[in-house]
């Protein structure tokens, strides 16, 4: 896990708090929703709804790492 790469893409999931996940999520994947249903988060979820390991496993989904 690069600790960098990871806060610089949790920071870039906060910057729009008030929006959905899956907006800030398509600049990392091409379906979004089909990331998160393998983790139980709905589609509809806002940044501050999901879990820090949640997001350690979204962000070790990311295709180019």
């Amino acid at each position: 896990l690069n600790y960098a790469e990871f806060s610089h893409f949790v920071k870039e999931m906060f910057l729009h708090r008030r929006k959905k996940v899956t907006q800030q999520m398509k600049n990392y994947f091409l379906n979004p929703e089909m990331i998160l249903s393998e983790f139980n988060v709905s589609p509809d979820a806002r940044p501050e709804n999901i879990s820090p390991e949640v997001w350690k496993n979204i962000f070790l989904k990311i295709p180019h790492l």
